[in-house]
């Protein structure tokens, strides 16, 4: 009986082991499942509501079982921690972590990957804290670190009511995230340092410098506003356009990843691949390139036509050329290697800056312009192998091997260094004592007072020897001209005198015009030099708005000196019989125009000479796009107007034809509508205005525009030869 009993009770402990187990995989499977299917039932109105959807979407906001996520409640260090960790997709762990995280706690895990990420340091006391409410300013720095953000204005947080009250450690990072506008401080312009960040700030915190996440395997099109995050391998990114900072990070491992046909107007931070991984074809980065990779050498290929200026270097890595037919790679920046790291290159480089001490670069072959090993950079190695330099400047102590294979220009030593190898070198001059030089240069100069060792002997430089002085024979005086008067002949209605205006000298104002009526004439120009005799050319004409009027090639040719027409220096576009109508003249340029010209003077003497026209003053006059927006898709040559609120009814005779078509404060070259080309600087406004309007530029409005033009094709060429943009409401 008692064993029966035993029997029975054993089999009721299996089964109750059992039950458990099988619970606790339930709670675990409904648990992992609520971030990617079950939405969050308290988020619905909530301010934070787009930004929580869009990254419980993506999997990295799990909220609670109960399927809520709490959005008013403080967030915790360990809990805000995680979800940076989860955007990062960060792979590896630190050997230790803090002593008041528990190896069986759920975000142990996370901590220990985030400090082998170098994003979270610990307290004073060497404790993370991890239940504590973080605060903003903790959040910040967290930021800054993982985001690899540099601060270009240490003082933007003093913009804050309260910067008084940020302490020094976290100000770097709250005025770098306040400068590049991704926080914005609470209504009464405060950041609250000090105060509890909760969990609904803290997804819109992410939300603003992360921007968009792709965490799946696959390629991806399209367009990006702000930052994009890619965390994790077998990714291509194609025909894309991203406005921010591109981060391939920790997650993609020694994945690859590919941008093909990609235009990036921030910079690119590689904290992810392997040695066959980041290919950047037909790819353009303005920005800098950040290679931040730690524990492995991550490899960057650039292909076809892209284009990288400037490449900074923190970690082991190899950086190559591919068939590149565009700029490919500019300057390479080495500031930053671990012991036993190396930077190896292969392609035609602009510069190459060694910046950090002790670091060994491999220049494999292709070309570079120079090599700078600076003076931070105390004991590094240059290896060459098979490339060809142009120019090696040494000012710190280290060691250079030219393969035999390589060659080098010209050597500039500025400071002690042993340069190895067989390869060929045209010039070597050096400044400072112990350089030793296997190889024997083509040509050597050692400075005054310096011993160096070149091709196995020891050379002194020498005392130059003195010349003997040249007589000094001064040359007679360069030729010169003298702007005396500039003049402008006018006749009045119904008369048949011409008389001149009053005189002004380069840089001077003509006055006479400014209150005469509409209908005056304007003939002839005049500019009285000594010598008296040479020619003009035009180069500019500015308006009273700052636009400049592009000068085609058939006007920017030479007139003769002291008088020419109006029509002579600016073009038929202003004629109106004999001479120009000052009504003409303050429809093209407003109030006043600045004309600029250059005289070459009979005695061989050139000058540029400058003055103002004052046709009417006006100090209220309107600045030039004030009733529409304009903005440009550079790719798609597309210039976008879109007018501004209460401007729709504007009439458009109020409004000059140039103050919708300009950008820049710059008139275009020519306008085509329906394929007829309207060139600005030889036809009339009030032509190309009915030929933009249909005739109706004097009745209609602005809002008649935009319908009118709905079907019509209008280009716009910025400037002489160039290609047009298409102009599109909306």
């Amino acid at each position: 009986m008692t064993k029966y009993l035993v029997g029975v009770i054993q089999n009721m402990r299996t089964k109750v082991k059992r039950l458990i187990f099988a619970c606790v995989m339930v709670v675990m499977l409904l648990s992992l499942a609520l971030p990617s299917f079950a939405a969050l039932n308290d988020v619905s109105g909530h301010w934070a509501e787009p930004e929580v959807n869009k990254w419980v979407d993506k999997g990295i906001i799990k909220g609670y079982e109960d399927a809520t996520f709490r959005p008013d409640n403080t967030i915790t260090r360990a809990e805000f921690t995680a979800l940076i960790a989860r955007i990062f997709n960060f792979v590896k762990k630190a050997d230790t972590v803090f002593p008041d995280v528990d190896a069986d706690a759920w975000f142990a895990e996370t901590v220990s990957k985030s400090v082998a990420a170098g994003i979270i340091k610990g307290d004073d006391t060497g404790n993370f804290r991890p239940y504590d409410p973080i605060t903003r300013q903790e959040a910040a720095v967290i930021l800054y670190r993982v985001f690899d953000l540099k601060v270009q204005n240490e003082k933007a947080a003093d913009a804050f009511a309260d910067s008084s009250s940020i302490p020094g450690w976290s100000k770097d990072a709250i005025s770098s995230l306040f400068e590049n506008g991704y926080i914005k401080g609470r209504p009464d312009n405060t950041f609250a340092p000090t105060d509890n960040l909760n969990r609904a700030e803290a997804v819109k915190m992410i939300d603003s410098i992360a921007g968009n996440l792709i965490n799946v395997e696959g390629t991806y099109t399209g367009n990006f506003d702000g930052n994009l995050v890619v965390n994790t391998d077998g990714i291509t990114l194609k025909d894309m356009s991203i406005a921010g900072d591109l981060f391939l990070a920790h997650g993609i491992g020694e994945g690859n990843v590919t941008l093909s046909n990609v235009n990036i107007d921030g910079r690119v931070v590689v904290r992810g691949g392997g040695e066959n991984s980041i290919i950047l074809d037909n790819t353009s980065i303005t920005g800098t390139l950040l290679v931040i990779k730690k524990d492995g050498k991550v490899r960057i290929v650039v292909r076809g036509d892209s284009e990288v200026p400037y490449i900074q270097v923190s970690s082991s890595s190899i950086i190559a050329e591919e068939d590149v037919t565009g700029q490919g790679v500019g300057n390479v920046e080495v500031i930053e290697l671990e012991p036993g790291e190396t930077l190896v290159l292969d392609g035609d480089f602009e510069a190459v800056d060694v910046i950090a001490p002790g670091v060994t670069v491999n220049v494999e072959g292709g070309k570079v312009g120079k090599v700078n090993i600076t003076e931070s950079a105390v004991d590094s190695k240059v290896n060459i192998a098979s490339a060809t330099v142009e120019e090696l400047n040494v000012a710190a102590k280290s060691e250079v091997n030219i393969g035999e294979d390589a060659s080098l220009t010209n050597l500039n030593a500025d400071a002690s260094v042993n340069v190895a190898g067989k390869g060929t070198i045209e010039n070597a001059n050096i400044n400072a004592d112990d350089v030793v030089i296997e190889q024997k240069p083509a040509n050597v100069t050692v400075a005054e007072g310096i011993k160096a060792e070149v091709g196995g002997e020891v050379i002194e430089g020498k005392p130059e020897e003195e010349e003997t002085p040249v007589p000094i024979i001064t040359p007679p005086p360069a030729p010169t001209v003298n702007v005396n008067a500039i003049k402008l002949s006018y006749k009045l209605p119904g008369t048949d005198e011409w008389v001149w205006t009053d005189s002004a000298t380069h840089g001077g104002t003509i006055t006479t015009l400014a209150n005469l009526a509409d209908t005056v004439q304007v003939r002839d120009i005049r500019i009285e030099t000594t010598p008296s005799t040479g020619t003009m050319k035009l180069t500019s004409l500015v308006d009273s708005a700052g636009a400049g009027l592009i000068i085609p090639d058939i006007l920017a040719v030479e007139k003769n000196l002291p008088t020419a027409s109006i029509e002579e220096l600016a073009g038929d576009f202003l004629s109106g019989g004999d001479g120009v109508s000052l009504k003409n003249l303050r429809a093209a340029f407003g109030g006043s125009v600045k004309v600029t010209g250059i005289i070459n003077a009979s005695n061989g003497a050139q000058q540029t000479v400058t003055f103002t026209i004052n046709l009417k003053p006006d100090p209220s006059e309107t600045p030039v796009n004030q009733w529409v927006n304009i903005t440009e898709d550079t790719v798609n040559r597309i210039i976008y107007a879109e007018i501004k609120e209460g401007k729709a009814d504007t009439r458009l005779r109020d409004i000059r034809v140039y103050q919708i078509l300009s950008q820049s404060n710059n008139v275009p070259y020519s306008v085509i509508i329906d394929g007829t080309e309207y060139i600005c600087a030889q036809v009339s406004s009030s032509v190309i205005a009915d030929a933009i309007s249909g005739g109706e530029w004097g009745t209609e409005t602005l809002g008649y525009l935009k319908d009118y033009l709905a079907d019509k094709t209008v280009q716009v060429v910025r400037s002489y030869g160039d290609e047009p943009y298409t102009l599109q409401f909306r």
